[in-house]
């Protein structure tokens, strides 16, 4: 099941940050070719502007990702921890192993 949570989510969060959270403007913004950019005197911004928005946008869900797993990881941790500490406890030793 984790196999295909890491597989979904990615692709997932790509589908939500090109189709959802990008406007039109930034669509056909991002394309140095676009006859929008043609206008030498145009107020539209220039292709850079809207590519450094959709990596921004992308490596806000990648980011919200990783934090995601590192909070289950980090619960995962505390977890072992706590039943390790028990298991000392348990056994009567003086030192923890």
């Amino acid at each position: 099941m984790l196999f295909f949570e890491n597989i979904f989510m990615p692709i997932f969060g790509h589908a939500l940050a090109d189709f959802m959270l990008q406007p039109e403007a930034m669509g056909s913004g991002k394309n140095r070719n676009d006859k929008i950019h043609d206008k030498e005197h145009s107020l539209f911004p220039a292709w850079c502007y809207w590519l450094t928005a959709n990596a921004s946008v992308h490596g806000g869900i990648v980011w919200q990702y990783l934090a995601w797993r590192a909070r289950d990881l980090r619960a995962l941790d505390y977890r072992l921890r706590q039943k390790r500490r028990l298991d000392w406890h348990a056994s009567g030793s003086r030192y923890p192993h």
